[in-house]
């Protein structure tokens, strides 16, 4: 998000009264996805930490709603654990 506000930045430069940026700016994708991953893993690890020091359990997955009452985990393994939500 702060890259696309940049850029939007950039290509108004002269209105903010900034001189000596190119006409047309240019984007380098792969510098812009580096950045992105850079912190998205500052964030995991700080997560991780976070969990960790307040003795969660963590399963490697991704999460799905499967109904009003059902939470669903399926891991890396493919495995689905299910548990219900505390009433």
């Amino acid at each position: 998000m702060f890259n696309a506000e940049i850029w939007d930045h950039l290509k108004h430069a002269a209105d903010f009264g900034i001189g000596g940026v190119a006409a047309e700016p240019t984007l380098d994708w792969q510098t812009v996805l580096k950045r992105k991953d850079s912190i998205v893993a500052k964030h995991v690890k700080g997560l991780e930490f976070l969990m960790k020091k307040h003795k969660i359990t963590t399963i490697v997955g991704y999460g799905r709603l499967t109904g009003s009452a059902q939470d669903g985990v399926h891991t890396v393994e493919c495995l689905r654990q299910t548990a219900k939500p505390a009433r």
